[in-house]
C-alpha cells in the first residue's frame, strides 16, 4: 500500500500538488472516483449540489459542501449552504490488461490498438455505484 506516507490525510505528502505521485496510490486499477451529493433545491426537488451529466459521464462541478451553521471561511463569497439527503460514489475500476495498456499509451508505444485512454476505460473498466443516505433524513 505505497510508501507509508498515507497514515494521515493532513501531513504535506497529501498537498494538492503532490496527491498524484505514484507513491501516494493506494490501489493502481481505480482510475476515476467520485462523490455526487444531492439535496432539495428551493422546489422540494432532489437535485445534484456538485455534478452534472456531460453526455453519459458525471462531472463534478464543486469540490466541496457546506452544510454546517459555523462557516468560518471568508465571507465574501461562503459557499451555498445545503441540507444533503443523500450522495452516489462512483467508482471506475479497470482490468490488469487494461492497467497495461494505458502503461503502454502512456510510454508513448505504438501497437496498443487504441486510440486513447478513455476507449481503453470504456472497454476494459467497470462502474461501481454506492448510494449513501445521510443520518437523520427521511428516505
Amino acid at each position: 500500500m505505497g510508501s507509508g506516507n498515507q497514515e494521515a490525510l493532513t501531513t504535506g505528502q497529501w498537498s494538492e500538488s503532490t496527491v498524484i505521485d505514484d507513491s501516494n496510490y493506494l490501489v493502481t486499477n481505480i482510475v476515476d472516483f467520485k462523490v455526487i451529493v444531492y439535496h432539495l433545491d428551493s422546489s422540494a426537488a432532489v437535485v445534484s449540489f456538485n455534478g452534472e451529466i456531460s453526455g453519459d459521464v458525471w462531472q463534478v462541478t464543486q469540490d466541496f459542501i457546506y452544510g454546517g451553521d459555523n462557516y468560518s471561511g471568508s465571507t465574501a463569497a461562503p459557499p451555498l449552504q445545503v441540507k444533503p439527503l443523500y450522495a452516489d460514489i462512483l467508482l471506475t475500476m479497470i482490468t490488469d490488461e487494461g492497467l497495461e495498456i494505458l502503461q503502454n499509451i502512456e510510454a508513448g508505444r505504438s501497437g496498443t490498438g487504441y486510440d486513447d485512454a478513455e476507449d481503453v476505460v470504456r472497454e476494459h473498466g467497470q462502474n461501481f455505484v454506492r448510494r449513501v443516505q445521510f443520518a437523520g433524513q427521511g428516505l
